[in-house]
């Protein structure tokens, strides 16, 4: 289906960091990081108390150390924030991503490391390789930018690649990225970004598998349980169109009235289609 949100938070010195609140409930899929230099121990919570899948850590120029997570089938709020830690305090970024529309179980088609060989303007991160076409690609990025030059250094997006949070600025924090293609064809495909002033960077690609024909497609959304016609994926428009009625926890009146049956529309990946 695509992008659901994106949100990013730095500081300038403290054991953690905290994003904004934001709306995550329509996603399906999250993927986030967590960058500090190269000494720290890093780590991800959400207020979700999700349980995350930790990609191999990365060092970028024996500088900066990049953590990647994943949650498939999260739990998701219209409220949830993310917050990136470390074993004692200095600069730190915590970044993420949700999607919707993916798979529920073993959605991580692709997940690969690259790191730029020597400073450079145009920085790459992994290839893909032979993704599935419906894959959602994702480009997850850091670089050494605070802890080697401290400068103010801003991206510009890789062509194909919208830019979806972002900090180029090194001289208070930790500098990063979030990039990311919808709905891809088959193929390879290779995260890229550039900097107005070189550096070292590096990052992982994520290509995210579509939920397949037939997924009954439910939002995991907290406490919330959805009843109704539940939409079934076949195969190609990309709208669903279900009826439904929720029922949140805490706010049923005592004669047990829910609320009005409501309409939603859900678009699917190019490829699929209502039943």
């Amino acid at each position: 289906m695509g992008l659901a949100q994106a949100v990013k938070a730095t500081t300038t010195g403290a054991s953690s960091v905290t994003t904004v609140a934001a709306d995550f409930s329509t996603a399906n899929f999250l993927a986030a990081f967590v960058t500090a230099p190269l000494s720290h121990t890093l780590s991800l919570a959400d207020s979700q108390s999700n349980s995350w899948t930790a990609l191999t850590v990365q060092s970028i120029n024996s500088a900066v150390k990049l953590a990647v997570f994943y949650k498939a089938n999260p739990s998701v709020s219209a409220t949830q924030t993310f917050t990136g830690s470390l074993d004692t305090s200095d600069i730190i970024m915590v970044a993420a991503i949700g999607l919707s529309g993916r798979a529920t179980t073993s959605p991580v088609e692709v997940s690969n490391y690259a790191v730029d060989p020597t400073l450079t303007l145009s920085h790459v991160g992994g290839a893909t390789g032979g993704q599935t076409a419906g894959d959602d690609v994702i480009f997850l990025y850091s670089d050494d930018e605070a802890v080697s030059h401290g400068r103010s250094n801003p991206y510009t997006v890789g062509s194909g690649w919208t830019l979806s949070v972002n900090n180029g600025d090194g001289r208070f924090t930790m500098t990063g990225a979030i990039e990311y293609q919808l709905n891809v064809g088959a193929g390879s495909i290779t995260g890229t970004l550039s900097t107005g002033s070189t550096n070292t960077g590096g990052g992982y690609v994520l290509a995210v598998k579509a939920a397949a024909a037939g997924t009954v497609i439910t939002p995991p959304v907290g406490s919330d349980t959805i009843t109704g016609n539940q939409p079934t994926v076949t195969a190609a428009t990309n709208t669903v169109i279900q009826t439904f009625v929720a029922r949140r926890s805490g706010i049923l009146a005592p004669d047990r009235r829910i609320i009005a049956p409501r309409e939603r529309r859900i678009f699917l990946p190019a490829g699929l289609k209502a039943a």
